[in-house]
């Protein structure tokens, strides 16, 4: 050959080319083509089979080498199983754009799946599928990527019950970039045993549709088996069947950017936190639950006890909680803290605490038009815990939804506290009675304290130690009789008439021959 500068067999600079015959060594073709690949060959006649727009790699393994289709009617099984069971120790499996039929659970042990995008590559379950999930990641460090996983129907009930993706007592796992829809099961489910763990599992960029429930991740009660697991920008939306997100004695758990929307008719929540889960923290989210105007008739969060124990350390910051039955519901659980959360359009409440002993804090809130099903006993806020302690710190009751939204009502309940205070107040009335009275603590909330005059009480008998009965701080004015000695809190102040402050839940004793009277003044 001879080059356009004149060399021959060579070219001797940038830019050069060469014409004439090209000869190469004989090709040495030692195995049969694979569905459609092309011959080639290098400089010294070494050929191999390529499948055209294959990745290339000694750790890269493309499923269709193994004769999977791809054509959404052949059962793939066989072959991706093959290709996942052919990939080396940590190698990486990759699926081109297709959809691929499975029959049976494809396991990955420690391996890359790689689908081209959630878009292009698709995971379809067989309507005769038998098994439990269609991926199940067994081996540390495991990985799933840009693909989806779906139903051979588009409606989920018709199809085999089973999990999309699930992951069994191994560490360090991903799924990334995965859209799961019409699956009678859950779309992830992280499911531990007592002997092995789930740590440090990363679910990112998950979107689940129209599935029966969504994400579950349990943790193990044993020393050093919890969760560990981190949620970025998932989306679970329309779940038809049971929760959206459940985390079921879950430890340290990390989410980030949730988006949740149960139907109306799903029996379960959008946010689930249940048993003994602590360290959960969830910041940035939008969870809801309606369907053509109707809410769903379920707390849109729920956090409960289980048979593990109760919640503890469940932090929700910067999000909406909107068309629940009620919006947020609190059955037990201590440390819980709700901050910079809006409550709106939920059907009876916005909050509900209930139960024994709770322990929750909502600070910087604002809550708006609850009450979706308008009637007197509809409010923003409900206490009626037994024990416990219960305050709503710097939040704004802006618009009210039923005839008594925009209060908070709180039974009285022995040993229960609830605190109200630095809130501001724009409905017609700031605190409504829920089935047993006013807030036992109220200070310093705009539209509501200071309150004014209180129907005095009868004098109580000389000596009696004399409880207020009301919910806000109050100045007591005491004038006339025959008073040797005035007491607050059992501190004597050595005067026998005047004005005396009187905080809430704090008692006056007045001791005298002749009863005095006394004016209430409410702050």
């Amino acid at each position: 050959m001879v080059s356009m500068y004149g060399a021959i067999d060579k070219v001797s600079k940038t830019g050069d080319t060469m014409t004439g015959p090209l000869v190469l060594p004989a090709m040495q073709v030692t195995s049969g083509p694979a569905n459609g690949s092309l011959l080639t060959s290098d400089a010294s006649g070494n050929a191999s089979w390529q499948i055209p727009g294959a990745v290339s790699g000694l750790d890269w393994v493309n499923v269709k080498t193994y004769g999977a289709t791809g054509n959404g009617t052949t059962d793939d099984t066989a072959a991706l199983q093959a290709a996942l069971s052919a990939a080396p120790a940590g190698g990486t499996v990759y699926l081109p754009p297709g959809t691929y039929l499975v029959s049976s659970p494809l396991t990955v042990n420690g391996l890359t799946v790689y689908g081209a995008n959630a878009t292009s590559t698709a995971i379809r379950i067989a309507a005769g599928f038998s098994g439990s999930e269609a991926i199940n990641l067994t081996g540390n460090g495991s990985i799933v990527q840009g693909l989806t996983v779906t139903g051979i129907s588009t409606t989920y009930s018709s199809n085999p019950a089973c999990d999309a993706i699930r992951i069994t007592n191994a560490m360090r796992c991903t799924v990334r970039d995965v859209v799961v829809t019409y699956v009678n099961g859950w779309s992830v489910n992280v499911l531990p045993s007592g002997t092995g763990s789930c740590l440090w599992t990363i679910l990112d960029s998950i979107h689940t549709y129209q599935v029966n429930q969504g994400i579950h991740i349990l943790g193990v009660t044993g020393s050093g088996y919890n969760a560990g697991a981190y949620l970025v920008n998932c989306n679970v939306e329309q779940t038809a069947g049971g929760d959206g997100l459940l985390l079921e004695d879950a430890h340290d758990v990390l989410i980030s950017n949730l988006e949740g929307w149960n139907l109306s008719t799903s029996t379960g929540n959008t946010l689930h936190i249940k048993g003994a889960s602590a360290a959960v923290y969830l910041s940035g989210f939008s969870l809801g639950g309606l369907t053509s105007g109707t809410p769903q008739a379920h707390p849109v969060v729920l956090v409960e006890s289980g048979s593990n124990g109760t919640p503890t350390g469940v932090s929700l910051q910067g999000g909406i909680i909107e068309a629940g039955t009620p919006g947020l519901a609190v059955t037990a659980g201590t440390q819980i803290a709700c901050s910079g959360t809006q409550f709106f359009s939920n059907a009876n409440y916005g909050v509900q605490i209930s139960g024994s002993g709770p322990d929750v804090l909502f600070n910087g809130c604002a809550f708006s038009t609850n009450g979706y099903t308008a009637g007197a006993s509809n409010f923003d806020a409900v206490v009626s815990a037994t024990g416990g302690f219960v305050s709503f710190q710097h939040c704004d009751f802006i618009t009210p939804g039923g005839s008594s939204s925009g209060q908070v009502a709180s039974a009285v309940n022995a040993n229960s506290v609830t605190r109200v205070r630095d809130c501001h107040f724009a409905g017609a009335s700031a605190f409504g009675g829920g089935g047993g009275g006013y807030p036992k603590v109220a200070r310093g909330n705009a539209g509501y304290n200071p309150v004014g005059p209180l129907t005095p009480p009868s004098i109580p008998s000389s000596g009696t130690v004399f409880s207020s009965p009301f919910g806000v701080d109050a100045t007591v004015h005491v004038s006339g009789g025959t008073v040797s000695a005035i007491a607050i809190g059992g501190t004597a102040t050595g005067l026998t008439a005047g004005t005396f402050r009187v905080p809430v839940t704090q008692s006056i004793t007045l001791t005298y021959s002749a009863a005095p009277t006394w004016t209430w003044f409410g702050d």
